[in-house]
């Protein structure tokens, strides 16, 4: 029977192989312009070799594409909810342009901010892109 040295051994020389059998994240698509239409769907995704898991994600899988904005433009972002049950799209950074009130970035933007999105599209939001950092979640 192999002693503990022996057995430490074997476990660091196959340890490596453990990072080898991790599947790479994709590397989001770039969308751009004045217009962008998003999906939230389901998909899944093999974050381990061999273990499949049911993800949600924007315009695929998982993750979502890298939204290329113009600072001091604006851009009207269409969200379809593809998902059995109504979601939310929190954007950060980005002025909600609906109606008259405008609030700054990094603030809760508006009452419109986190509209539930029912299964199919949603209202297109419109928005100032004051900050080259916006971010969605």
């Amino acid at each position: 029977m192999p002693g503990i040295e022996h057995r430490l051994i074997h476990l660091f020389a196959i340890a490596p192989l453990a990072l080898w059998a991790q599947v790479p994240l994709p590397i989001p698509d770039t969308l751009s312009g004045s217009s962008i239409n998003l999906t939230v769907q389901e998909g899944t995704w093999e974050f381990h070799a061999g273990e499949m898991v049911n993800t949600y994600g924007y315009n695929g899988d998982l993750l979502g594409p890298t939204l290329l904005l113009e600072q001091g433009g604006t851009v009207t972002l269409n969200v379809t909810n593809a998902l059995p049950d109504l979601t939310t799209t929190h954007w950060h950074g980005l002025v909600c342009e609906r109606g008259e009130r405008r609030r700054p970035p990094f603030a809760d933007l508006s009452e419109h901010h986190m509209e539930p999105i029912l299964h199919g599209v949603g209202p297109g939001q419109h928005f100032l892109v004051p900050s080259p950092w916006p971010w969605a979640h």
